[in-house]
């Protein structure tokens, strides 16, 4: 009874919305129509490029959810006989027996309301067969358009073991429990509920996706990009019911896309992107932050040595300072002690007038000798000045010229070591001038090679050429070595002796310029 009133139901609205059909002027005429979901009649001539001279549409192309329908207005309970029909390729012809589309207050022929699975072939052929001969009066082909391809379900590999154990015996994406909340507990998106989410960002870890995609196999090509750049996929990697799988995914920006390009109504495209993190280790930020360390690191270790160095040069300062001062506390006792001979000489002498004056003298030279006692280094100038006083004062013990040459282009306000030239002046005024009659002391001060050299000579002729250094002499050469110590190794200090029976004796000493 339900069947009867649906038929009827279905041919009262043929009748209604029989406008909506064509007619063809074929020899055998055909009508089609189209009709939606919702059994509501389209416009064919929306879904093909036209007709052709007999009314039959072209290139017909009608959309998958749709059905067509075939009725023969011209075919009625009279005249039905030879006629038969197929509308699969494969299938035999069958009669034209069903008589119950109404058309114009007439039954006709009706050849049935189809629907064609996505992607497939439309096909109705319509023969007639009179005296034993068959005659092919329609051959009608069309086109069904394709399903939208579509990203239905994503699934994390971490979780394809529970959703195995809840869907068996069932289709795994079929399981109606699937939500997506657990991903937002999980902070891999801000969504949940059923809807896929658009801003999924997985761990290092969740590196195994599952895809459900819904399409025609034959037709779809399958996209996957990383960061911008396109992978190879292999769609026979695919598993069941177009499943992609997606193993070992490394971390980037990923977009998988799903094209028909054959698709005539609707989404040709359909595309999903989510990111997989890289771990903090692989960042940027993690090198950056290591960098930094390993930097730090060997700065404190250079730190520390370079403060290890400076309390070590420290360290050596201080003991070479001492070192200076306890050598220059005994060039003073031993300067001071000749010079008390010298007066003691005048004194037996009578020559009291003379020892008068060499006491000031001596007194003037003590007061710049006193009053520079704690300082290691002063000004060339002053050196200077304290060598013409001990010359003066020698003089007036034992008659000798003597003269100071300073080069014009030495800066005399360079520091020098406090009284570096006395201990060879009194050299050359003891040895040489009351030993080896030298009647001339001379002191040159000039640069060379960026050095300050102070050279004392004096003219006298020595029995020998051995050099018997008295206490002055290695007290001074004690002192150049404690500064030589002080510079470092690479600072060229020294000095050098030599004595020779015709030019006299040379005392060269080599001091930087920049003490």
């Amino acid at each position: 009874m339900r069947i009867l009133i649906s038929v009827l139901l279905f041919f009262c609205c043929a009748s209604v919305k029989a406008q909506q059909a064509i007619i063809t002027t074929s020899e055998l005429p055909l009508g089609i129509e189209i009709i939606n979901r919702a059994g509501d009649y389209s416009d064919i001539s929306d879904y093909c490029d036209g007709f052709d001279e007999n009314g039959f549409p072209i290139n017909l192309v009608i959309p998958f959810d749709m059905s067509i329908a075939y009725f023969l207005p011209t075919v009625t309970a009279d005249n039905n006989e030879g006629y038969s029909y197929t509308t699969r390729k494969e299938r035999k012809l069958g009669p034209v027996d069903n008589l119950i589309y109404e058309y114009e207050g007439k039954s006709v022929g009706f050849l049935g309301s189809l629907s064609y699975s996505p992607g497939s072939r439309g096909y109705l052929q319509v023969n007639f067969e009179d005296a034993g001969q068959s005659k092919q009066l329609i051959n009608f082909q069309f086109r069904v358009d394709y399903k939208e391809p579509h990203i239905e379900e994503v699934l994390l590999g971490s979780e394809i073991v529970e959703l195995i154990k809840e869907s068996y015996g069932k289709d795994i994406f079929d399981i109606t429990t699937r939500k997506y909340d657990a991903w937002k507990e999980k902070g891999y998106s801000s969504t949940g509920g059923d809807t896929i989410p658009t801003d999924l960002v997985l761990p290092r870890y969740e590196n195994s996706i599952f895809f459900n995609i819904t399409g025609n196999y034959d037709v779809t090509r399958l996209i996957l990009e990383r960061n911008g750049e396109e992978i190879a996929y292999d769609k026979s990697e695919m598993l069941f019911n177009w499943v992609m799988d997606l193993s070992d995914l490394k971390p980037g920006n990923y977009k998988l896309t799903v094209v028909n390009d054959e698709k005539v109504y609707g989404e040709k495209i359909d595309s999903f992107e989510f990111t997989i993190k890289e771990d903090f280790w692989g960042t940027w930020g993690y090198w950056l932050i290591g960098t930094l360390v390993v930097m730090a690191i060997f700065f404190i270790i250079y730190r520390i040595n370079a403060q290890r160095k400076l309390d070590q040069a420290n360290a050596l300062k201080q003991i070479s300072e001492a070192e200076l001062k306890a050598i220059r506390s005994q060039l003073n006792p031993h300067f001071l002690f000749n010079a008390l001979n010298a007066i003691q000489n005048l004194v037996n002498k009578s020559e009291t007038e003379k020892a008068n004056d060499y006491i000031a003298k001596l007194a003037k030279l003590m007061r710049n000798v006193l009053s520079q006692s704690d300082e290691s280094l002063h000004a060339l100038s002053k050196e200077i000045e304290l060598s013409n006083l001990y010359l003066a004062l020698e003089n007036m013990r034992v008659p000798f010229d003597f003269e100071i040459q300073v080069d014009r282009s030495i800066d005399q306000n360079m520091l020098v070591p406090t009284m570096i030239l006395q201990p060879y002046l009194e050299n050359a005024v003891v040895h040489g001038v009351n030993k080896a009659f030298a009647t001339i002391v001379s002191v040159k001060i000039f640069e060379k090679e960026e050095h300050l050299i102070l050279e004392v000579k004096d003219n006298g002729k020595p029995e020998s050429t051995f050099i018997n250094e008295g206490r002055g002499m290695s007290l001074g050469k004690d002192r150049i070595e404690i500064i030589k110590k002080q510079l470092g190794s690479e600072a060229k200090v020294g000095i050098k002796t030599r004595a020779s029976s015709e030019e006299g004796f040379l005392v060269t000493i080599q001091l930087p310029t920049n003490l």
